[in-house]
This record gives structure tokens, C-alpha cells and sequence, in this order.
């Protein structure tokens, strides 16, 4: 099944021009393994990011041209992109510039058949398998394995079924993707492929479904906001 849960045309579009976070940018990076649909919204990106920037560039100022990662020159990448594809053609690879090594060519290229492999955008970060993955345990039915990061917080959580993560916000930006199983929260039913690209002004409480062990991968560019008292003061030892 394809998924139904993608990628903000934002959050696309701060990918194509190198501006996430590393953290952000791994879990981008892996969802468009697992998404045709948000590959090719990214070509569109690609496609009008280079035109915007060719054209600011002719004006004759690489700061004009160095412009375009600007929230003003972003948004006017977005209205491009909603105008009914942008009028640009897609383009038949990816690579971009100021990317984590090597994560450009990962958009090109899904992951294969291989149930035991992590997604090549993970690999660098967790290793090749999900078999090799060393777990630590931090409350009945959750375990994490965190990866080291210059930017943001990056990590791994297996759940079990039925179990209810804590209500909570975010300080920031949050990207959700799901490697296994399925969970559910106020915005629908998230399974393998689906991503939760959320703000600070979301909150949400995932509920795992009775589907099986559900992996997800975390990726936030800070502190995650528990509501629970008990948690925050917990938080430190956690490292979400």
C-alpha cells in the first residue's frame, strides 16, 4: 500500500534547498524511499528551486542568488508548486547540494525488498538491519535506539501493540515516519511509509494498533513537550 500520509510542501521545499536540519533531513530522506508520491513533489521543488535561483543568480548578486533559502523566496517556491504542478517539467534525478553525504541519490532510489533492511537514508546512522539494532528499555512496551546527530534529535522507538505514547507537543518541528506496524492519533492511521510532518502548535497522543510491533522513526530539531510533570523531569535521561 502506497502511503497516505506525506511530507508538508514546506518541509519539501527546505529539503531541496539544503536548509533542515540533519536530524529533518534523514527522516525526509527516508520517507521518499518509501513514497512516490513526495519524490515527485520533490522533483517539482527541485525544478522550480532552479529555475528561482537561476534567475535571481542572472540578476547579477550571489546574494541575490543566495536569497532564495529566505522564508520570502520559499513561499513563493510553494505558490509555484500549487500552481497546478508549477508549469515545470520534472527532472529524473536528484542530488542536492548541501544535503547529509550521499542522501540526494536516496530519492531516486526506493528501498528494495529486503524485510530485515533499514532504509539506506538510516544505515549511516543505525546500521544495515533491524536484526543488529541494539534497544534500550524505557517503559513497558517502548524501547528506543538513538543515532548521533550535528542537528536535532534522531532516533528509533518499537512499540507495542495497544500501547498509548504520552500526550505531548513539540518545541519545534517533528517528523514521525513509520518503518513497522501502524498507530493512530487524531489526524487517522499512520502505517509503514506514512510520515507525520507536525509543528509546534500540534499536539497528539499515538495509540499503537493491535496490528503487531510498530517502529517508528523520530526526528525532531528540539526538545519534545510532554505534558506530564513527571516526564519533563525524565526527559533529560530519555534524550527526547
Amino acid at each position: 500500500m502506497k502511503p497516505q500520509h506525506h511530507l508538508d510542501d514546506a518541509t519539501l521545499v527546505s529539503y531541496s534547498a539544503g536548509a533542515l536540519p540533519e536530524a529533518l533531513s534523514v527522516a525526509v530522506g527516508a520517507h521518499l524511499e518509501m513514497c512516490p508520491h513526495c519524490r515527485a513533489r520533490l522533483r517539482q521543488a527541485d525544478a522550480v528551486g532552479g529555475a528561482l535561483l537561476e534567475a535571481r543568480a542572472g540578476e547579477g548578486s550571489p546574494d541575490e542568488a543566495a536569497s532564495l533559502l529566505k522564508p520570502q523566496a520559499r513561499a513563493a517556491m510553494l505558490q509555484r508548486l500549487d500552481a497546478d504542478g508549477s508549469g515545470m517539467p520534472a527532472v529524473a534525478g536528484h542530488v542536492v547540494a548541501g544535503q547529509v553525504a550521499g542522501m540526494g541519490a536516496y530519492a531516486a532510489a526506493p528501498a528494495q525488498g529486503d524485510e530485515d533492511c533499514l532504509p539506506a537514508a538510516l544505515r549511516p546512522y543505525f546500521g544495515t538491519r533491524y536484526s543488529g539494532l541494539q534497544w534500550r528499555f524505557l517503559a513497558p512496551g517502548v524501547r528506543m535506539a538513538k543515532a548521533r546527530v550535528s542537528q536535532g534529535r534522531l532516533f528509533l522507538l518499537m512499540l507495542s501493540p495497544g500501547v498509548r505514547m504520552p500526550e505531548h507537543g513539540h518545541g519545534s518541528a517533528e517528523l514521525s515516519l513509520v518503518l513497522r506496524g501502524a498507530y493512530e492519533d487524531r489526524f487517522g492511521i499512520f502505517r509503514a511509509g506514512d510520515i507525520a510532518d507536525l509543528d509546534c502548535d500540534v499536539e497528539h497522543q499515538p495509540i499503537v494498533t493491535d496490528e503487531g510491533i510498530c517502529i517508528t522513526l523520530g526526528a525532531t530539531d528540539a526538545p519534545i513537550r510532554f505534558k506530564s510533570w513527571g516526564l519533563r523531569l525524565l526527559q533529560p535521561w530519555f534524550g527526547m
